[in-house]
């Protein structure tokens, strides 16, 4: 969990940074952030997918409850 933690803020600064550069008028940044934009979605699908594996139900048989 503090994996994914570090992974959602450290996302939003490398976000929110090119974003502040880029509205004071700098192309590099614009053109990051149009690229974030339109990977971010694939990227959040991803790991999306990945939970639904995880917590299908063959997958939780694999591991039983403890009685």
């Amino acid at each position: 969990m503090w994996g994914r933690s570090a992974g959602v803020i450290a996302s939003a600064v490398l976000t929110y940074w090119p974003t502040v550069v880029a509205a004071r008028g700098a192309r590099w940044a614009h053109v990051r952030v149009c690229i974030i934009s339109i990977v971010m979605p694939f990227a959040i699908a991803a790991i999306a997918v990945v939970a639904f594996i995880i917590n299908e139900s063959n997958m939780r048989a694999g591991f039983p409850k403890a009685r």
